[in-house]
């Protein structure tokens, strides 16, 4: 079963805005006031921000999955590499 064209673009624009939200939430992480010097203080302040980080960047590539042609895969591209991204972060912070 096809999906409308009415139906597509809404739900690769939702993947857009999910996908800035993760580059959002990532220059947040990093820009954030450190507020301790115990890096395990640190760990748990950061978690929120990988947890929806890493949430945003899921959904938003499988919501571009539903664009067409060059703007689908350069959609799935970048929110992929921002889930390897978001990984990364996770397992050295959390």
């Amino acid at each position: 079963m096809a999906i409308s064209t009415k139906t597509r673009w809404p739900l690769f624009s939702l993947g857009v805005v999910a996908i800035l939200i993760s580059l959002g939430a990532l220059i947040g992480s990093y820009t954030r006031e450190i507020k301790s010097t115990d890096y395990i203080q640190q760990a748990r302040e950061a978690a929120p921000w990988i947890f929806w980080g890493f949430g945003s960047a899921v959904a938003g590539t499988c919501l571009c999955s539903f664009g067409k042609g060059l703007y689908r895969t350069l959609g799935i591209w970048v929110g992929a590499a921002l889930i390897m991204v978001w990984l990364l972060l996770g397992g050295t912070a959390v």
